[in-house]
C-alpha cells in the first residue's frame, strides 16, 4: 500500500481501521490465553484448551503485519505534521 498517494482523511481513516483491528487482535489473544489458563487450572490438559492457545498464536502471528502497517502510517502522519 502506497501511503504517500493517500490524502489526509484517507490516511487517518486507514489508521483508525488498522488500530481497531490491532485492538481486536489483542483482545482475542487475551481471551484465548484466558481460556487456556482456565482449562489448565480447572481440568488439566485438554485438546480444546490447547487449540485455543494455538488459535491465539495464529492471531498473534498474523497481527505482526498490522503492527508494521500501523508504524508506517504513524511515520507518514508525522511526516505530514497531522
Amino acid at each position: 500500500m502506497d501511503l504517500k498517494k493517500l490524502n489526509n482523511t484517507q490516511l487517518l481513516k486507514i489508521k483508525k481501521q488498522v488500530f481497531n483491528k490491532i485492538l481486536l487482535d489483542v483482545i482475542s489473544i487475551g481471551i484465548t490465553i484466558g481460556i487456556f489458563v482456565y482449562g489448565m487450572v480447572s481440568g488439566g490438559f485438554n485438546l480444546i484448551y490447547f487449540l485455543s492457545l494455538l488459535i491465539g498464536f495464529l492471531i498473534f502471528k498474523n497481527s505482526k503485519n498490522d503492527n508494521d502497517l500501523y508504524k508506517e502510517i504513524k511515520k507518514e502522519i508525522r511526516s505530514r505534521n497531522l
